[in-house]
């Protein structure tokens, strides 16, 4: 009997606050017809390498193996399978798609012999972070809090600070600091044991961010180019860009505006596709001319970052814009505008409300039925 795994490196980024990264999730399964489990190994391993940037691609490769798991009967190829097409359509922002996929994963986890555990504890994780990309926050810190519970079972170093990291940072994303701080740091014990260097610097990153939620400017610098010296050293550009967008943030917080400005225009240069699908930074470019009084500029960046947030329905960052784009056009004597903008703000604000009592009235049924 063979036993073979599927490495899966995903990079996850919450939109707003914080970044979260996955380290290597684990997929593994036994089986008799090695042919079969060959193909199908090999058809996941590749699209595992090439969904971040073809996820179309990817998506199609996982259909392949999807059926030939089927065809053979291999439960634990499915659920790989399954899986892997969520992550991609989660790297689209296609997230009810993405759900519905990882709930038929978890199915499957459940039909015939006991799961396996490191395939649960990827659910829950990855579920976990569709609900943080969705800014249902204390949804997701339910789904850790499972991960963390089934890492009982079985021992791994790498995954257990993963799950500290994204602990961590969904922490501060609740305005948690103290337990973001707790989580992050034991990521940072377990992380130096292993000399995981890049996730010690997506953790220094995430410890950043708290302290400059906490209003820490100086503390939050001195993580930020802790974060910078690992990603640097391991000449990762793609992950510096939000290292600048963060220490441009902390810099506009402190009303230093040009600073702040060419450290957002450095965060955009690292990676401009990227960047233009990223709404905190051009949110922080459109602050930044705001503040200098730049209102035409500040306008086209919050417009450009109201794109994103709708196609990736970003609810909270869409809050934010509709405020600022109010403010924008009252200055400009447009008060037509600021009044649409205003009243968006106000009709999403009920919304939103509305949804957190339903919930609220919701756990309080499952909590006395």
């Amino acid at each position: 009997m063979k036993l073979l795994c599927f490495l899966c490196c995903f990079i996850f980024f919450v939109p707003g606050k914080y970044r979260v990264m996955f380290a290597q999730e684990v997929f593994e399964y036994k089986t008799d017809d090695l042919a079969d489990s060959s193909h199908i190994h090999g058809l996941i391993s590749y699209s595992s390498k090439i969904y971040k940037r073809l996820p179309d691609s990817a998506i199609f490769i996982l259909y392949e193996a999807l059926d030939q798991s089927r065809k053979t009967q291999n439960r634990n190829g499915i659920i790989s399978s399954l899986l892997g097409i969520g992550i991609s359509l989660m790297e689209k922002k296609e997230y009810k798609l993405s759900k519905a996929y990882f709930d038929s994963a978890y199915l499957y986890c459940f039909i015939g012999p006991k799961p396996n555990d490191r395939q649960l504890v990827s659910l829950y994780n990855f579920r976990a972070a569709l609900y943080t990309s969705q800014g249902d926050n204390p949804s997701a810190i339910q789904y850790y809090y499972l991960a963390l519970k089934n890492m009982d079972r079985f021992a791994d170093t790498s995954l257990l600070t993963t799950l500290y990291s994204n602990i961590g940072g969904t922490f501060m994303l609740l305005d948690q600091q103290q337990k973001a701080l707790f989580y992050l740091q034991k990521g940072i014990s377990l992380a130096t044991k292993i000399n995981d260097r890049e996730m010690l610097g997506n953790l220094y990153n995430n410890i950043a961010m708290v302290y400059q939620n906490k209003g820490a400017y100086t503390d939050a610098l001195n993580y930020f180019n802790k974060a910078a010296y690992y990603y640097g050293r391991l000449k990762l550009n793609k992950y510096m860009q939000q290292v600048y967008y963060g220490i441009g943030r902390n810099y506009l917080l402190q009303d230093s505006v040009d600073k702040a400005l060419n450290y957002f225009i450095l965060s955009m240069n690292t990676d401009t596709v990227a960047a233009g699908g990223y709404s905190p930074l051009l949110q922080g470019i459109g602050g930044a001319y705001f503040k200098k009084g730049h209102l035409e500029k500040s306008e086209q960046y919050y417009k450009a970052a109201l794109s994103v947030c709708e196609n990736q329905s970003l609810i909270n960052d869409r809050l934010t814009i509709y405020s600022t784009l109010a403010k924008i056009y009252t200055r400009k004597k447009k008060y037509q505008s600021a009044n649409e903008y205003q009243l968006a703000y106000s009709e999403l604000s009920d919304s939103i409300n509305n949804i957190n009592r339903l919930e609220a009235v919701n756990r309080l049924e499952v909590k006395y039925r």
